[in-house]
């Protein structure tokens, strides 16, 4: 208990000296959008346009990093943490169509062998049998926000491709999060994870190593487990089973 009081500071430290960093970054984006639209030809638009998705993107990120840190400071209630029956093919659909808005994420949802391409059901054969999990949605959408934003921002190029594969059996729900980013060396693979730690490849991408420890830290909490696999400069996967809730 001790140890995660004196971890608080430092995080909340560079929690802030990060949000600095994305709202400067931001400011920048806006007086671009301004510019482009004073002279409000075709190609001036079309970039206003890249720059609001750029701030969309950022809100979003800041989001989830004040979600994280709200929760393991203790802001949890008991909407958070109960045990919650939901639709896994509703929930997911309704996330992926939401990330897929963002031009710089290419998602693929595949749910118990159904593929839906940009989350667009393709046939009657898709279960909306409800399963049951340990804590609440809102807490699965950051859990699964978490992974779709770091393989958003490890990236190559300009988009990210990424597949998502979800299967929910009786006793377990299992997510796989795979993407052909810029992947984590192998002699740094046991570190990812760990509080504050970011992989010597990471270097010129925002992030402080928080998130990820979270999701880590949530599952073991309700008996759940993280799995990554990952080749340098290919690919990245990370496997996240939850166990179901007991009913």
């Amino acid at each position: 208990m001790e140890k995660r009081r004196s971890e608080q500071p430092s995080r909340i430290s560079l929690f802030l000296h990060e949000l600095q960093t994305e709202l400067s970054t931001m400011d920048i984006e806006a007086v671009m959008i301004l510019d482009y639209l004073k002279n409000p030809i075709e190609n001036n638009l079309q970039e206003a346009e890249l720059s609001t998705h750029a701030i969309r993107a950022k809100i979003r990120e800041i989001s989830t990093s004040i979600r994280v840190h709200l929760y393991q400071s203790g802001e949890r209630t008991t909407s958070n943490v109960r045990e919650t029956e939901f639709s896994p093919v509703d929930f997911f659909k309704e996330l992926v169509q939401r990330w897929n808005r963002d031009p710089k994420a290419d998602i693929t949802l595949q749910i118990s062998g159904m593929q839906e391409s940009g989350a667009k059901v393709s046939g009657a054969q898709a279960s909306h049998a409800s399963q049951s999990m340990p804590f609440s949605t809102n807490t699965l959408k950051l859990l699964v926000d978490v992974l779709l934003s770091n393989a958003v921002r490890f990236r190559k190029g300009e988009v990210a491709r990424i597949t998502l594969n979800v299967q929910a059996d009786p006793d377990q729900l299992t997510i796989l999060c795979r993407d052909e980013g810029i992947g984590i060396p192998s002699q740094e693979i046991e570190q990812i994870g760990q509080l504050f730690f970011r992989a010597t490849n990471a270097d010129g991408t925002d992030g402080n190593g928080v998130a990820l420890h979270f999701a880590i830290s949530l599952l073991r909490e309700f008996g759940g487990e993280l799995k990554i696999r990952s080749e340098e400069g290919a690919f990245t996967e990370i496997e996240v089973m939850i166990p179901a809730g007991r009913g």
